[in-house]
Order: structure tokens, then C-alpha cells, then sequence
């Protein structure tokens, strides 16, 4: 089975810096702003329950 996240064979390094995204820190990134909005929120509504 080919891989298919390696650059075309004829590419340069220059060419994969300019097409390259990680995909992966930008997904973890995003996921770690969703759970810190859903700690401060759980947080916020536990303060005003108190209130």
C-alpha cells in the first residue's frame, strides 16, 4: 500500500515547506481551546448556581 501523506516524488523540500499544515497540532489546538471553554463554562455555571 503507497503512502499518500509523503510528497510527490519530484518535489523539493520548498515546495513541502510552502504545502505543508499540521493537521494534527492545529486539530489538537483546536480541541484544546474546546475543553478549556468547557472547564471555565461548567465553572461559570456552578458559580452562578451558588449565587
Amino acid at each position: 500500500m503507497e503512502r499518500t501523506d509523503l510528497p510527490p516524488a519530484g518535489s523539493t523540500d520548498s515546495e513541502f515547506d510552502r504545502t505543508f499544515k499540521p493537521q494534527g497540532a492545529i486539530a489538537f489546538f483546536i480541541l484544546l481551546v474546546i475543553l478549556g471553554a468547557i472547564i471555565w463554562y461548567s465553572i461559570y455555571s456552578l458559580m452562578l448556581q451558588r449565587a
